[in-house]
């Protein structure tokens, strides 16, 4: 994750660098004021020389009006970009909480003298397959369903369906390891009550 983190951070870095370059605009000698062209330098230095520009040439760069054309959504795409960074920061920020409190619980049964129960550092992934498969599977459906009515094309709208496959998938294995579960339980039952009525 770190890694993915340092490298979004150095592909924005290399990006806001490329996009640092001024502009320089130099004057065509041969345009009118209707007709205004222009050739774009783009160089190092800090140095911009600035024409005059026609209406119809607009630029929101240019123009000094930024609270309407390019500060609101470049504010949107800021925020819009950082809501998901700041979702994980807190997952992982409470997690790493978490772990801390268990680790003083830990130190402090530690002092005390108290055992330690089995499997305390040990994170539990209780995975109930039946549950999940079923989850999937209406996932599934669902998908479906909402993209193949929004996009109207049924090739989208198959990627619901491969979900709610993987869902009907995992129903199908737990169900299977029930079945296996009982002929073996009742594989040793039998066995049990044929050795005491002998």
């Amino acid at each position: 994750m770190k890694r993915l983190i340092t490298a979004l951070m150095l592909a924005m870095t290399l990006c806001t660098v490329a996009l640092a370059q001024t502009k320089n605009i130099e004057n065509d000698s041969v345009a009118t004021t209707q007709d205004t062209t222009y050739v774009a330098q783009y160089s190092d230095s800090e140095t911009v020389q600035t024409t005059d520009y026609d209406d119809n040439n607009y630029n929101p760069f240019i123009d000094s009006n930024w609270g309407e054309d390019v500060l609101i959504p470049v504010i949107a795409i800021v925020f819009g970009c950082s809501i998901p960074v700041l979702i994980l920061f807190f997952a992982f920020f409470f997690r790493y909480k978490n772990r801390q409190a268990k680790y003083r619980m830990v130190e402090e049964a530690l002092k005390a003298g108290q055992p330690l129960p089995e499997g305390v550092f040990k994170e539990v992934n209780y995975t109930d397959t039946k549950s999940k498969g079923i989850k999937n599977t209406f996932t599934g459906i669902g998908l479906f369903i909402f993209l193949w009515a929004i996009t109207g094309n049924f090739g989208v709208g198959s990627i619901g369906l491969l979900v709610m496959f993987i869902g009907i998938g995992q129903w199908v294995i737990d169900l299977q390891k029930t079945k296996d579960a009982r002929s073996s339980s009742s594989i040793f039952t039998d066995k049990n009550d044929n050795t005491e009525l002998k």
